[in-house]
């Protein structure tokens, strides 16, 4: 499934205009879909790749789906960095950490 989703990612890449080409996307994942497959079954491209899929408009991501798990791991990720610096700001600044029990 994984190798289908990237050989379709790369036919998509190598169907690209010039146009497309002049400004370059990173693309952050194995799997890719597009728009109109999409439309046509919302649930596959998540269900087929098992992870996060970047939806494709004219060649261009134009968003990724994430399942719902991998997102709000991401989220609590991201609290817990923002936490960390806010942390770190506070400690520069001379104020003395606490300790919890």
């Amino acid at each position: 499934m994984a190798s289908e989703n990237r050989e379709k990612l790369l036919f998509l890449l190598r169907s690209a205009t010039p146009e497309d080409m002049t400004m370059s996307h990173r693309i952050y994942t194995d799997c890719a879909a597009t728009i109109g497959e999409l439309r046509a079954n919302p649930a596959r491209p998540i269900r087929e790749a098992g992870g996060p899929v970047v939806i494709l408009n004219h060649n261009r991501p134009a968003f990724y789906c994430v399942p719902a798990e991998d997102y709000e791991v991401m989220m609590k990720r991201l609290e817990d960095f923002e936490l960390a610096e806010i942390a770190r700001a506070r400690l520069a600044d001379g104020e003395a950490a606490e300790r919890r029990a």
